[in-house]
């Protein structure tokens, strides 16, 4: 579908403008641009003219959407990853999947029938394409869609996660029924996974600091005793999920073989910056 937007404005509504001029690096950004607030703000083009996100807009639409609709249970910094690798950031980008005859579209390249599909069965209702599909081109709807669907791909085995960590594939399944107790990352991954977690130069360094051993990987555990994932773990697993989003959800896998995941580690490793993203509000 031909369809194009020449500013922000024609795009967001204005509660959502309002929070984009209210992230500190976006206003200076923009203003560094000559926009000014009470006017039109132009969408970057790239030399060949296609509108795309810079990565300080992008990382504030992704924070901004997890704040409203994913707190605690998906991470900005992979919302982020997921449309560089995706889409590199561009509006308007359509692409034919060829296994599954639908069109991606958009930052975060979600098929249409995949978005009305999470809004009939699993109510992410927010914003209404049933009636007007194109609005899946625009920043905010793309990026809600998508986090909903790598959300549920996180969540495939109908479990509904209730924090960030119950978002890696069983790894801390019926973790409150042995609150006290240490739980193994050998008792919950496979081997195979266990040997690609072990390949990992960032995971071999923290278990080996924190003394464990093949066959003996401990979880962290808080002063409660709750297990919980380190962020190099969380990196890892996260980077699982990019298989999955890319190449589908049969790809879920922490194995390091998909086409995608060294691009969507080095991604990730553009938008890691705690301090600098923080959601303004909303």
């Amino acid at each position: 579908m031909a369809i194009s937007f020449k500013y922000w404005d024609d795009c967001l509504d204005p509660e959502d403008m309002q929070l984009m001029w209210a992230d500190p690096h976006v206003s200076k950004e923009w203003v560094d641009a000559g926009e000014g607030p009470g006017q039109k703000v132009h969408l970057s083009r790239d030399p060949d003219g296609e509108a795309y996100l810079t990565q300080t807009e992008m990382m504030a639409v992704a924070a901004i959407t997890v704040h409203r609709h994913f707190k605690s249970q998906l991470d900005p910094y992979m919302i982020g990853a997921l449309a560089e690798i995706a889409s590199g950031r561009r509006l308007f980008v359509d692409n034919y999947d060829r296994k599954t005859k639908e069109i991606k579209v958009g930052i975060m390249q979600v098929t249409i029938e995949v978005a009305q599909w999470l809004g009939r069965e699993l109510g992410y209702k927010y914003y209404d394409i049933e009636e007007d599909a194109n609005l899946l081109y625009w920043p905010f709807v793309n990026v809600y869609f998508g986090a909903a669907y790598a959300k549920w791909l996180f969540s495939c085995d109908d479990k509904q996660p209730e924090s960030f960590n119950d978002l890696t594939p069983n790894l801390l399944a019926n973790s409150s029924s042995t609150e006290g107790q240490l739980i193994y990352w050998d008792s919950k991954v496979s081997e195979v996974d266990m040997d690609a977690m072990w390949s990992q130069p960032d995971v071999i360094k923290e278990w080996t600091k924190s003394g464990e051993r093949r066959g003996n990987v401990r979880f962290s555990h808080d002063s409660k005793r709750r297990p919980y994932l380190s962020r190099v773990e969380v990196k890892e697993a996260l980077a699982a999920l990019a298989e999955a989003y890319l190449g589908g959800p049969e790809n879920v896998s922490l194995q390091e073989t998909g086409p995608f995941w060294n691009k969507f580690l080095e991604a990730l490793r553009l938008y890691q910056d705690p301090k600098k993203y923080a959601s303004p509000c909303c």
